[in-house]
């Protein structure tokens, strides 16, 4: 069995639980086995303090407090992307940080892409969210821009997150 107490939920049933499974090793004595428990759905990069206990059909034994924390993964995409005319034929590129960074944030590329033209692309460090580009034809005008945030996990693996992709200029929204 298995509880999470900062979800205040009650104890879980990790073989019947689609959220969870536990698996015992052979060996031990019938009051100490090894084994894992493996536990699905958890966030990225979040610290879980989780409460685990054996049972079998006579009782359920004490409970052992195990803190864990997941893994850096890629994070999602960043928010409020949008573009603007800055200085003679540049643009000012601005984003807000993802909701779920899945890790510490270590940069941003921003990219883009103009008629006719290559995709071109830059890195901006973790804590800039905006970037001015020049030298683009009629300052923007009919360029994509992507912004994607990336992590570096453990190993030094960089795990890059889902992009956000605007037109500029914006498309124009009518009411109906």
């Amino acid at each position: 069995l298995f509880q999470s107490p900062e979800e205040k939920v009650s104890w879980t049933n990790c073989s019947s639980h689609a959220g969870c499974s536990a698996v015992v090793i052979g060996g031990g004595t019938p009051s100490f086995k090894t084994g894992f428990l493996s536990l699905k759905k958890l966030r990225p990069f979040t610290k879980y303090i989780i409460s685990v206990r054996g049972c079998n059909k006579a009782r359920c034994g004490g409970e052992t407090i195990l803190p864990a924390q997941t893994s850096v993964s890629a994070p999602s995409a960043p928010r409020e992307l949008a573009v603007s005319k800055h200085e003679r034929n540049g643009t000012l590129v601005v984003w807000e940080k993802p909701l779920e960074p899945a890790g510490n944030i270590n940069g941003y590329t921003v990219a883009r892409r103009c008629p006719n033209g290559e995709r071109l692309s830059t890195v901006v460090s973790g804590d800039v969210l905006r970037t001015s580009l020049g030298g683009l034809p009629l300052g923007g005008a009919n360029c994509t821009f992507w912004v994607t945030a990336f992590n570096e996990n453990s190993e030094g693996h960089l795990l890059l997150g889902r992009a956000a992709e605007i037109t500029f200029p914006n498309p124009v929204q009518y009411k109906k």
